[in-house]
């Protein structure tokens, strides 16, 4: 959405956004993380920008590839 100050991202992924069980039957950390915001019509911001991205990454893996 452009809100004349830049570019905004929002989105919800019911029920999760790991939304998985593990092999074992458990839930995956974030199995049921967004069910609150999808049951009230709700959404999260999305970092869009570079800087907004690598402020919110869990982890940065730097990937080389060789023609």
């Amino acid at each position: 959405m452009a809100t004349g100050n830049g570019i905004e991202a929002r989105d919800v992924n019911p029920p999760g956004q790991g939304g998985h069980l593990a092999a074992d039957g458990s839930p995956q950390k974030a199995y049921k993380d967004q069910m609150a915001l999808y049951n009230s019509f709700d959404y999260k911001t999305l970092p869009f920008s570079e800087s907004a991205v690598q402020a919110m990454a869990a982890e940065i893996i730097e990937l080389s590839l060789r023609p």
